[in-house]
């Protein structure tokens, strides 16, 4: 992951989100041949190869070598790593899950939870109980109840990433790890094309939270419209849309960023129906194109050059 992770992805109201308490000093930067997008965290994520190769890679601070500039939003305050969800340390017939400690339905910390004892496996339905972010949930020793209804609570068993955090492994074609919530979080999610949108029902084709790959992730509750403030997480922008920074969006009065259109930069008047002023710009720096088809190569933002 090229942009630093954080959030990625979380619900409030199920959308991928870190603690939005303010931005990060001196945490903008630009990119010399790319879009400047925003993303959210620590300022730091992490790099390693799939089984299927796909890869997330990462940058620490404000410089990236692949593309766009990015704005990093607050830290999480009080996180507790209690229990590791690579290690799975926990006592026999329980497992380390992710939780809101201060009932929010921001992930903050981790905890050792029983096991169900006819558990559901990645892929299948679960049920949480009191609420999306508890930890109490339905899945195996080996994923978490993730995609939650908040009215239902129910959702589907989405594995935790193998390996560790240098070198994360995810099984399965398109599916690639993300890591969130200063390390809370580490889900492998599926790699998706934001111009089909076909994650499913309650499920939209966003960009992971460190801007680099496009992943299925939670629909936001309340999204942001194009032109509209949005800080890539707590305020999420709709479905073919993105969050930039606010000086790549005409009139944008937002901090830090603003939604732009998603563009093919291959078609004819890519950007016509987004606002004058603005070109098709690559997401991803030249020679940094995905190549293995799970992103389609030819996504950029319609933003200001």
């Amino acid at each position: 992951m090229n942009r630093c992770l954080a959030a990625l992805l979380l619900v409030a109201c199920q959308r991928l989100h870190t603690d939005a308490g303010g931005t990060d000093e001196g945490g903008t930067s630009s990119a010399a041949d790319g879009a400047t997008f925003v993303t959210s965290a620590d300022g730091t994520s992490t790099s390693g190869t799939s089984t299927t190769g796909t890869s997330t890679s990462g940058s620490t601070g404000s410089d990236s070598s692949d593309g766009g500039g990015f704005i990093v939003i607050g830290d999480i305050t009080g996180v507790c790593h209690c229990c590791d969800v690579w290690t799975q340390d926990c006592p026999r017939d329980s497992k380390c899950v992710p939780w809101a400690n201060d009932g929010t339905d921001i992930w903050s910390s981790t905890k050792c939870v029983p096991l169900d004892p006819a558990p559901a496996h990645p892929g299948e339905p679960c049920t949480v109980e009191g609420g999306p972010a508890t930890g109490l949930d339905s899945c195996d020793g080996e994923s978490m109840c993730f995609y939650v209804d908040p009215a239902e609570l129910m959702g589907e068993c989405v594995a935790f990433c193998q390996g560790d955090q240098n070198d994360p492994i995810c099984e399965g074609p398109c599916a690639t790890c993300v890591i969130a919530y200063e390390g809370v979080i580490s889900l492998c999610l599926q790699q998706c094309d934001p111009f089909a949108q076909s994650c499913g029902d309650g499920r939209a084709c966003l960009p992971e939270p460190n801007g680099d790959r496009f992943v299925c992730l939670p629909a936001p509750a309340d999204p942001a419209t194009e032109g509209e403030p949005c800080d890539g997480e707590a305020i999420a922008c709709a479905q073919g849309l993105a969050c930039v920074t606010a000086q790549s969006v005409p009139d944008c009065a937002g901090e830090p960023g603003c939604c732009a259109r998603l563009c093919d930069t291959t078609a004819m008047d890519a950007c016509s129906l987004a606002p004058p002023g603005v070109q098709c710009t690559p997401w991803w720096a030249p020679g940094n194109e995905p190549q293995d088809g799970c992103n389609p190569p030819v996504i950029g933002a319609c933003v200001l050059p």
